[in-house]
């Protein structure tokens, strides 16, 4: 929330999600009260990145709220906005969003893991014992020398 009618131009966001996003941004203004004025995709990603999503540019408000939405599961570790205020000589600032779980959607799934047995059994495993005599293979590399060859390499100008 700004004290003052802010400017929303970027949001960023450190996460993943394997089946691809939506972010929805929802301000104040105009009408003073929460309504969705922009939604952008959020990219797929199959493992842990950071995306930055152009806004409008011209998407103001006092009170923001910025929702991630997804058919599939989306981990978020980190987001802020960029914005700056009107009206003042403010320049464009990032600003932490709160990241909050929705755990009231989810409900606890019971995985058909069997149960370890009480008494475990030895099984031994196919491996053939070590010789009792072994010898030293040598590998083919050279000695480093006491000084090194230096190399002049031509640069392009």
């Amino acid at each position: 929330m700004f004290e003052s009618v802010a400017l929303f131009g970027i949001v960023e966001f450190d996460y993943h999600a394997p089946a691809g996003a939506t972010l929805h941004l929802y301000t104040d203004l105009p009408g003073n009260a929460l309504a969705e004025r922009e939604t952008r995709p959020v990219p797929v990603s199959a493992s842990r990145r950071t995306v930055k999503i152009r806004l409008l540019g011209t998407t103001k408000g006092k009170k923001y709220q910025v929702k991630v939405t997804s058919g599939g599961v989306v981990f978020l570790f980190g987001g802020r906005v960029y914005a700056r205020t009107l009206g003042t000589a403010a320049q464009w600032a990032w600003y932490a969003l709160p990241i909050a779980p929705t755990a009231n959607e989810f409900t606890e799934y019971k995985l058909p893991i069997e149960a370890t047995a009480e008494k475990f059994s030895e099984v031994k495993l196919p491996i053939p014992p070590t010789a009792d005599q072994w010898t030293n293979v040598k590998l083919p590399m050279h000695p480093t020398p006491e000084l090194f060859d230096f190399v002049d390499v031509p640069v392009a100008r």
